[in-house]
Order: C-alpha cells, then sequence, then structure tokens
C-alpha cells in the first residue's frame, strides 16, 4: 500500500529529472557555442590589435630614422664642406631640442670660435703684433 503511493511518485520525479537533465545537455550545449564564439571574436581582436601595434611601431620608428639620418646627413655635409672649402662662415641650421640639434648648435659655436681666433690673428698679423694669449 505504502509502495502504491510511492511508484507514480518515483515515476514522475524520474521523468522530471530525465527532462532536467536534457534541459541542462541543452544548455550547455548553447553556453559551449556562446563560448567558441567569444574565443573567435577574441583571437579576432588580438590579431587586429597585435598588427596594429606592430604598424604603429614600425611607423614610429620609420620617422624616428629619417628624422636621425636627415639630420646626420646635414650635419656630415656640413662638416665635409667647412673641411672642403675652410669656410668658417657656414652654420648649421637647428631646429628642436634633440641630441642632434644640441650637436649642430656646438658646431656652430665652435665655427663661431674659429672664425673670431682667425680674425684676431688676421688682425694682429696686419698690425706686426703678437696676439694675447690666454
Amino acid at each position: 500500500m505504502v509502495e502504491e503511493m510511492y511508484i507514480p511518485a518515483a515515476a514522475k520525479l524520474a521523468k522530471h529529472l530525465e527532462k532536467h537533465a536534457r534541459y541542462n545537455v541543452e544548455l550547455a550545449k548553447a553556453r559551449g557555442q556562446e563560448a567558441e564564439k567569444a574565443d573567435a571574436t577574441g583571437e579576432l581582436f588580438s590579431i587586429v590589435l597585435i598588427l596594429g601595434v606592430g604598424l604603429g611601431v614600425a611607423a614610429f620608428g620609420f620617422v624616428t630614422y629619417r628624422h636621425v639620418n636627415g639630420s646626420l646627413v646635414a650635419i656630415g655635409t656640413l662638416f665635409a664642406r667647412v673641411e672642403k672649402d675652410l669656410d668658417f662662415t657656414e652654420r648649421y641650421t637647428a631646429a628642436g631640442s634633440d641630441e642632434l640639434a644640441e650637436l649642430g648648435r656646438g658646431f656652430n659655436r665652435l665655427l663661431d670660435r674659429l672664425q673670431n681666433s682667425l680674425k684676431n690673428l688676421n688682425t694682429h698679423a696686419s698690425q706686426g703684433r703678437t696676439p694675447p694669449t690666454k
């Protein structure tokens, strides 16, 4: 008698448990598909981000190279021209405040001092005097 009362309840419980198990399987499949989509989106985002950063670094490197190389070529050309022609009136047009611009300004100061020293020597030589020493 007691068994007769529990058998229908047990069958009903088994039916609901089976239904719930199927629901869990379907839910797991749906969540798995969502996770796969999120993974694919994340991979694509990572690839695009890496390529973007790589291109940005390459562009920055190229701009830096052009600036440094251009400045060094200009300074080297000025050095060669002064050496060849012994023209101490040449000057480097230094724009900016980086190390290369400071190098150019330093070379300009050196040329100023050389030019002044040569003027003093010339003045004293034409007057037949010995130039003052420091």
